[in-house]
Formats: structure tokens, C-alpha cells, sequence
């Protein structure tokens, strides 16, 4: 901290900044936030200490964006499509909030995607009936009362079913929970249960499992408590969390329930195996596991996701990533600027990249992190960059696809690769994400039965737009990649 009259803050390739000026000298914070997010901050302090009666304190501030453009650049991109670096089993999303203002139903028929997480609504359930009896199916009959059309409950499993319909492969996590199963008055996140309700808490976790395969014909191929580590919205301590779902999977056991867990949904990349210690060496849990998972808010270091890289491979688990988004500060996310969208371009690179997981899951489908912005007067847009990059990974990835091994002489290119196979033929999806310049590109790798590319456009203001193939030669072509994009490239004759 020092007195100073101006603060400037550059990008690492000081192409943009930005200054905070003042004509007096003022006492001056720069705060490092990348362990939350990609972000500094400056902190101006305006006055000190309190004195009744003292006048009101009038700073004036100059806020400048400063910046040059970045100049047109070239890059070379080597594949190795021989070089497999595990499987994806797709591009996906949460249903969670936000899912009755027809947001959420017309992104899931946009994108259909392979893989969905929905949330547990276990708000109907009450406190089982004084002198005990068969817990079980007094659940199931709460439930049944209370699935009446347009309730919340209703709304969940009638979404369930239409994912169902959909083939979308179904994880399940329990957010909120009753209030009488905690001994504290209930809050937004952090909530405690105690230990001696953790096999009544099973136990409606089993019974909501068991009215939604009797009442939809839907069975979740695992289950989940959500953020388990940071709250959100119950919170429990490494061996707290290893014995409820204990618990839970003597539930599933006792009732017949084929769904396994998900290990994990951490809140971060950062640090969070450790957390999964007492969990992940328990056998018991282990043989009922079907993943491990964690959710990248706001980024991670190349090397947290390389650690949970290896953590499922050492297990011999597939890593899921539970919820991915920029900025985890939903009550105040700035979402629809181009901005926002390249920040999330970026994160979903840098994890497919660091991390290979088997599936990566946006945060959210629903309207609380819409990918349609507002109208002003109500509803909202058809299209959107954000949305358009979800279509493009969506479409042109399928499940099955194996990660393959890419490198690029440009540091501000992402570029991620897949290959599989479709009716007998082999075929490659090339997602190029540039966050820099426009840039010339040579591609060199490529199988040489392959003659030609089809090309997939998102850039401030074009949404999946289909542009000219790239013909090959030897494996080999050129193209153009616009600044602040991103270019998909398939043998897919699919549309986005």
C-alpha cells in the first residue's frame, strides 16, 4: 500500500489497461484476486477514522481504459491424431434455478445435450411420524401429494423425464434441504446436519430416487451432494461428508437403488483433493463410485487440473466437472458482454486442455446464468455468442469422442481436438479457440485421407456461421482466424 496519484494496470501482452488517477495523492491498494478469479484490484482509500459532525469527503477519481490493437500475427498447430488422451463422453449443463421462464426449456432443445445434472428437490419432505413405521413409504406418499402440476417438484421431475426422452445421460445432486433436519435455523449455504439425521437424510435421498423411477421411468446414473466442502447449500467436514454418504449408499442398498455416486462436486479446482482423502480411501465408496468430480468457478492453475487428472487415473475413475463458469458471484454476474463470453471461451479450453475430462457441465441452463440475454421488455434474445459456443462443442463433439493430442506455437490459441468414429469412418473436430489477434494459422497433421474441413464461425456478433471449407493437402492447410473467436473444423457435415 502507498500514496500515490495514479494506478495503472496492464494485460500480459499490455495491449489493454486500465488507469485510476487522482489530482491529490491518495493512499492506494493493489489487491492480487487470481486465486478467486482473473482479476486485480485497486483500492483507493478516501478517508480515515469517524469525527462527528465532520463535513462530507469529495474525491474525484479519473477511471481510463487504455489499450493499442494487437497486430495480425502467423502460428502453426500440429496434430497428433495417433496420440489418445482419453475419452469424452460430451458437452453438457445444470438444471437447477431459474427454470420456469422458458429459458432452460429452449436451451436443452437447441442443444439437446448428451449429459444433464438436475437438482434434488427435497423441500416436500417432512419429519418422519412419531413412533417410527415404514419411513420409506411415508416418504413416497409426501411425494405423491405433493407432485401436483406447476409445483417445484413437479417442475423437476417433469424436467427429468423430458432429458430422459432426450437420451441425456442424468446426474442428480441435493442443493437445499429441510429445515428440521438441522439443529441451527436454516441459511442460504453452510448449513450443518448433524450426524444423527444422516439416515434420515439417506433415506430421502433414496425415496426421491425411488418416486422418480416409479413416477417417470427415470433413473440418474449417479448422485451427488453439492459443494460439500465449501456449503452449498450444506456443509461437511472431509469425515463428515465420507459417512453420509455412507449412509446414503446403505440406503440406495436397502431400496433397491441402482444410481452410484459422484465423488467430490467440489466448489474448486484449487486444493480440493485433499478434502476427498477419508472418502476416496474408502472401499466401500469406492466400489459404488462412478466418477469424481470438481466445478471450475472462476479458473485454476494448468497444474490443480493436472492434479485431478491424475487423481482419477490413479483410481481408475472418469473426472467430471460438475459446473463450469467465470464468475461464481451470482447475485451481481455481468453475463451478456463479449467480455464475459471470452472468459468463459477461455476457462472451457484451459480445462479440456490441463484436465481431460470426460464431460465438462455449464452453469446453468436455467435463467440465473441464461445464455439468452433479457429483452428490454421482457423475455429474452434467440441467440447469443455464449450460446453459439455451446452449440459448436455440443453439436460437433459427440460422446465417445477420444481427446487427441494437439500442439501451437501461439500462446493466445486454445486449441482442443477429438477424434472418433461414425458408421465405419474415421473423423476429427478441431475447436480453435483464439483470444488475441487475428491470426494466420498453418495446420499440419491431420490424417491424409482427409481432403477438406468444414468450418464453424462464433466471433463478436456471428453465431455458429458456417464459412468456407478448408481444403487439404498432405494433411496440411491454412486459414484465417478472426480476433476473439472461436473456429470450429470437422468432417462432421452436421449444423451446429
Amino acid at each position: 500500500m502507498r500514496e500515490a496519484t495514479q494506478c495503472t494496470l496492464w494485460s500480459p501482452g499490455h495491449t489493454t489497461g486500465v488507469a485510476v488517477s487522482s489530482a491529490e495523492p491518495i493512499r492506494l491498494l493493489v489487491q492480487d484476486g487470481r486465486r478467486w478469479g482473473p482479476e486485480f484490484s485497486v483500492l483507493a482509500t478516501l478517508a480515515e477514522g469517524e469525527e462527528p459532525g465532520a463535513p462530507p469527503v469529495t474525491r474525484r477519481l479519473v477511471l481510463s481504459a487504455l489499450g493499442r490493437p494487437e497486430q495480425r500475427r502467423a502460428a502453426s498447430l500440429l496434430l497428433s491424431p495417433d496420440r489418445r488422451e482419453g475419452r469424452f463422453e460430451g458437452f453438457g449443463g445444470n438444471f437447477a434455478f431459474g427454470l420456469d421462464d422458458g429459458v432452460a426449456d429452449t436451451v436443452r432443445r437447441q442443444l439437446r445435450p448428451p449429459v444433464a445434472r438436475i437438482r434434488m428437490h427435497l423441500d416436500d419432505l417432512h419429519a418422519p411420524p412419531a413412533g417410527g413405521g415404514d419411513l420409506h413409504a411415508a416418504w413416497l406418499r409426501m411425494l405423491l401429494a405433493a407432485d401436483r402440476p406447476w409445483t417445484e417438484l413437479w417442475q423437476n421431475l417433469t424436467l427429468a423425464a423430458d432429458l430422459h426422452r432426450q437420451r441425456s445421460r442424468l446426474q442428480i445432486s441435493t442443493w437445499r434441504v429441510p429445515a428440521w433436519l438441522l439443529d441451527a435455523p436454516i441459511q442460504h449455504d453452510q448449513n450443518v446436519i448433524p450426524r444423527r439425521h444422516y439416515a434420515a437424510f439417506a433415506g430421502m435421498v433414496a425415496a426421491y430416487l425411488d418416486f422418480l423411477r416409479q413416477s417417470r421411468g427415470v433413473i440418474p446414473e449417479t448422485f451427488s451432494f453439492n459443494e460439500p466442502d465449501w456449503g452449498a447449500n450444506v456443509i461437511f467436514t472431509p469425515e463428515e461428508y465420507r459417512d453420509a454418504l455412507l449412509a446414503v449408499t446403505e440406503a440406495f442398498h436397502r431400496h433397491g437403488i441402482s444410481t452410484r455416486l459422484m465423488l467430490g462436486e467440489l466448489a474448486s479446482a484449487r486444493d480440493g483433493t485433499p478434502y476427498l482423502t477419508p472418502a476416496l480411501t474408502n472401499q466401500t465408496l469406492l466400489s459404488q463410485a462412478a466418477g469424481i468430480s470438481f466445478h471450475a468457478w472462476g479458473g485454476a492453475a494448468a497444474a490443480d487440473y493436472t492434479a485431478w487428472r491424475r487423481r482419477a487415473v490413479a483410481l481408475g475413475l472418469p473426472l467430471f466437472v460438475g459446473e463450469i463458469g467465470a464468475d461464481p458471484n451470482w447475485r451481481t454476474v455481468a453475463l451478456n458482454g463479449y467480455d464475459y463470453a471470452l472468459r468463459e471461451l477461455a476457462l472451457y479450453h484451459d480445462v479440456l486442455l490441463h484436465a481431460r475430462p470426460a464431460s465438462v457441465l455449464y452453469w446453468e441452463y436455467g435463467s440465473s446464468y441464461s445464455l439468452l440475454p433479457p429483452r428490454p421488455r421482457g423475455g429474452w434474445t434467440v441467440a447469443s455468442e455464449r450460446l453459439s459456443f455451446q452449440r459448436q462443442w455440443t453439436a460437433l463433439t459427440p460422446p465417445g469422442a477420444d481427446y487427441v493430442a494437439v500442439q501451437t506455437t501461439a500462446d493466445t490459441l486454445r486449441p482442443v481436438a477429438f477424434t472418433f468414429d461414425r458408421q465405419g469412418e474415421r473423423h476429427i473436430t478441431l475447436h480453435i479457440a483464439n483470444l488475441g489477434a487475428p491470426t494466420a494459422l498453418a495446420i499440419a497433421g491431420l490424417p491424409e485421407g482427409i481432403d477438406r474441413l468444414h468450418r464453424w464461425l462464433t466471433a463478436r456478433g456471428a453465431f455458429s456461421r458456417r464459412e468456407a471449407d478448408l481444403s487439404l493437402a498432405g494433411g496440411a492447410g491454412r486459414l484465417e482466424l478472426p480476433a476473439e473467436s472461436l473456429t470450429t473444423l470437422t468432417t462432421l457435415a452436421d449444423n451446429p
